[in-house]
Order: C-alpha cells, then sequence, then structure tokens
C-alpha cells in the first residue's frame, strides 16, 4: 500500500469514524512504515534497533490516525513529523531503561562484595556468621537462690513478653529457650506466637509496599543522575532530569520516613489481646524491661 492510499484512508476514516475501516488502515500503515522506514533518516546502527523501534511504535498507529487533522496538515507531513518525534522518544526511553539498569547492576554487584567473605576480616566474618546465644536470658533472669518468686514472676513475663514482641523473628530454638527460662509450657508458647505472627501478617504487605515504593524511588534518582552525567547542564533534558531527580529526593525522604514507621512486631494491645494481659500491665512490664536493653520503638 503506498503513501497516498494511506492518506485517502486516513482522510475517509475522519469522516466516518468507521472501526472496521480503522484497523485496515492501521495494518496499510504498518506494512508501508516497516518497509519504508529507511525514508524517515533515522540513526539506527543495526536491524535490530529498527525492529525494536517499529513494535515500540506499532501500538500507537490508531492513536496517531485518530489524531490526524486533515485541515492543518497532509497525511505525509503529519506522518513525517510523527516518526521522528516518536524514533527521539523512543531513543531516550531506551537510554533511560540502559541507566536504570546500569544503576541497578552496580548495586547488586555492591550488594555481592559486602556478602562475599574474601572482602572481609577474618574477625568481622566470624562476628557475622558464628551462632552466639540469645541475649536472654542472661544469668540474672535465671532461677536463682537470689531472686525471691516474686522476682522470679516478673523476670519471666519480661522474658515472655520480650519474645512475643520479637515473634516475628523467632524460631524453634529460640521458642525452647524462653520456656526453659520461663517455665511457661513450650507448646503454649508456640501457640501464642503463631496467633501473634497470624495476626501480623497484615503488616508485611503494608511493609513489602512501602519497602518497594523506597527502592523504586532511590533507583529512580540514581537513574537520573546517571542519564545527567552524560548530558550537557543546559540542554533541556537534563533541566527535565534535574527536576525530576529533586521530586524525586524529597519523596524519598518522605517514604523513608514513613517506612520507619511501619513496624514487623505486634503492638503491646494485640499482645495483651493474645495473652489474657492487661494493656497496663504488659505496658509497664516492657517499661520495666528496658534498662535490659528493650527498645521502645518496638
Amino acid at each position: 500500500m503506498t503513501l497516498e492510499q494511506i492518506s485517502a484512508r486516513v482522510t475517509q476514516w475522519s469522516r466516518n469514524r468507521d472501526e472496521e475501516d480503522l484497523a485496515e488502515t492501521v495494518r496499510g500503515l504498518a506494512e508501508y512504515l516497516y518497509l519504508n522506514l529507511d525514508r524517515y533518516r533515522l540513526e539506527w546502527k543495526d536491524e535490530d534497533k529498527k525492529c525494536d523501534f517499529f513494535s515500540w511504535l506499532y501500538p500507537k498507529f490508531p492513536s496517531l490516525i485518530q489524531k490526524f487533522d486533515p485541515a492543518k496538515a497532509s497525511f505525509s507531513t503529519y506522518l513525517y513529523w510523527n516518526v521522528r518525534m516518536s524514533w527521539k522518544s523512543f531513543i531516550r526511553s531506551a537510554f533511560s531503561a540502559q541507566a536504570l539498569h546500569r544503576v541497578i547492576e552496580a548495586e547488586e554487584k555492591t550488594r555481592i562484595l559486602c556478602l562475599d567473605p574474601d572482602n572481609r576480616t577474618n574477625d568481622y566474618w566470624v562476628a557475622c556468621t558464628r551462632d552466639e546465644e540469645s541475649p536472654y536470658p542472661p544469668r540474672a533472669l535465671e532461677r536463682g537462690p537470689y531472686l525471691s518468686p516474686k522476682q522470679r514472676d516478673i523476670r519471666a513475663r519480661q522474658i515472655l513478653l520480650l519474645a512475643c514482641k520479637s515473634s516475628p523473628f523467632l524460631n524453634d530454638s529460640d521458642i525452647a529457650k524462653v520456656s526453659r527460662a520461663t517455665g511457661f509450657p513450650e507448646e503454649m508458647l508456640r501457640t501464642k506466637i503463631d496467633e501473634l505472627r497470624a495476626a501480623c501478617r497484615a503488616k508485611d504487605k503494608t511493609i513489602r509496599q512501602s519497602r518497594e515504593r523506597v527502592n523504586a524511588l532511590y533507583f529512580r534518582v540514581q537513574r537520573c543522575k546517571y542519564e545527567m552525567k552524560y548530558l550537557e547542564s543546559d540542554s533541556s533534558r537534563y533541566a527535565d532530569l534535574r527536576r525530576e531527580c529533586e521530586s524525586c529526593e524529597r519523596r524519598l525522604i518522605a517514604a523513608r520516613r514513613l517506612a520507619s514507621r511501619h513496624l514487623k512486631a505486634p503492638s503491646n494491645r494485640l499482645l495483651a489481646k493474645t495473652l489474657g494481659i492487661p494493656r497496663g500491665t504488659v505496658d509497664s512490664t516492657l517499661a520495666s524491661a528496658k534498662p535490659t536493653g528493650y527498645d521502645n520503638r518496638l
């Protein structure tokens, strides 16, 4: 199909707006452009780039035809400038995708190097990998003659609540240690901790979405900075990227602040409800455990 035939079809479609005519016109336009893209003086280095551009442009053909106004220009002129401008947009989006890929690749290399034992000192690697004893129960929490029954009950309750507060991170070995330190049946502890985990699963989605938002904004900032390195500082594209980078940096700060408030640990109210303990007792017991290392952010 020639350009003149396509132009006549487009003009006819602009009058009757028939869907079947639109589909036929799109097919004709696709055939013409695929065979004649070289006429538009687009700078590609290989046939693969040409095919990638055509695949990227093809879904836009219906919109291109629908937006054509015969009163403003001929279809050949309209098509010429649309193809040229689309090529620039395609190159820009391809470069942005490549920049993002390079940024992610660099981040992944850094992460792998941090995990590589050959890049750590022996002392640091041993400290990170050894199976240390849980910080509780310290010897002061063991049952001994120097603790009164009331003191032992208070210490046992502290350990229980701290363990429940850490329920998303405990394994079977930790639960067994808590049972030995407190005297509570291991099966009961396991049941309560499973209930807390189930109740906290709703938080997982929120935490994951918050983390994904932070990561997405972080990579957008890095991608903008990467692209800006290869552009003239007085170019319009550089100015657009700088504005995007500054906006994403502000949003990243806010997203990180919001993410820091999302905690995986169960709330004191949930502990009280699950364990059947008054809320005030939970608050006061955990508050009394602060000198021994309880983090009040939990």
